[in-house]
């Protein structure tokens, strides 16, 4: 995703090499606080409406940056099921669709994950539950779905179920469910929450990736200094200096480079090198780093 939001930003300004970083969905979305307003879609597959938020173009760049939607697919998932299909990620790929407000779709990809090579018959058992999917606050189907929700171990079937059953404009259930991809959550919370609710959830979730020092949460925090907070907690737990390194040289701004912390996991990973000999991988890392950060000092040999 930082490959690709760095060449999205060179094409719309190709004159500025300086704001080629990668600034994170936290600061995507905080740039359009007050600007979108929800509209009521009707589902596939089913009789029922939701209200979703108009996508601008913050919503669309995260989109594209969780990897949900191509660049100009005009916020069509549809290549992105497909290739979740193709992996056989089939949970996954059923709850992106129910997401997305296709429960035909996502009934069909549950189908045919169950007979797969390697199916699962609890993808069939979940397929005939979201076929008797209803409205209605107090029914049966309800308090079947949340008792076979305490019974899956997936929790990409666990969150259909949550997002099935909630109360409009309550998500709990999927936001906070962290065995969910960080990027489908955000993802999912960009279509359904008001601005407001969205700048308070992705607050919230940086938080915690940085105190849990989680590589995921580089998605929000971009390579800034909330960035080096989150990668400072990761290589506390790792001591994995070389993945700081590299992924701080890729697209942090310069004051970012300089922070010590930086320059210390650098230094420490060439002094690394050197200790177990590799040389030419060291030599290669320098030229690596005088192209990305051309204020580093002269490298010794």
């Amino acid at each position: 995703f930082m490959k690709q939001y760095t060449e999205d930003m060179d094409q719309k300004s190709p004159g500025n090499k300086g704001s080629l970083v990668y600034a994170g969905i936290k600061s995507i979305v905080k740039s359009s606080l007050g600007m979108v307003e929800s509209s009521r879609h009707s589902w596939s597959g089913l009789d029922k409406q939701t209200d979703i938020q108009n996508l601008n173009e913050e919503r669309i760049l995260a989109l594209q940056l969780c990897g949900w939607i191509k660049k100009g697919t005009d916020a069509d998932v549809g290549p992105f099921l497909n290739s979740l299909v193709q992996e056989e990620e089939w949970e996954r790929a059923a709850a992106v669709a129910l997401f997305n407000l296709d429960i035909r779709r996502a009934i069909q990809i549950l189908n045919e994950g169950a007979s797969s090579e390697k199916g699962d018959l609890n993808l069939n058992v979940v397929a005939m539950a979201l076929s008797g999917c209803t409205d209605e606050k107090n029914s049966l189907w309800r308090e079947m779905c949340s008792t076979l929700r305490l019974q899956l171990n997936n929790p990409y079937l666990c969150v259909m179920f949550a997002f099935l059953t909630s109360e409009t404009g309550s998500y709990d259930g999927v936001l906070y469910e962290n065995k969910v991809a960080v990027r489908d959550r955000v993802a999912f919370a960009c279509k359904f929450l008001s601005d407001s609710q969205l700048n308070r959830y992705i607050e919230k979730l940086t938080n915690e990736m940085k105190e849990a020092g989680n590589l995921e949460g580089i998605l929000l925090t971009g390579l800034t200094k909330d960035g080096v907070d989150l990668m400072e907690s990761y290589v506390d737990r790792t001591g994995d200096v070389q993945t700081a390194s590299y992924c701080m040289l890729q697209g942090s701004p310069l004051d970012v480079l300089k922070d010590e912390r930086v320059q210390y996991w650098i230094e420490n990973y060439r002094n690394l090198l050197d200790a177990w000999r590799f040389w030419h991988k060291r030599a290669e890392f320098d030229i690596h780093r005088s192209k990305l950060d051309p204020s580093s000092k002269p490298l010794a040999q």
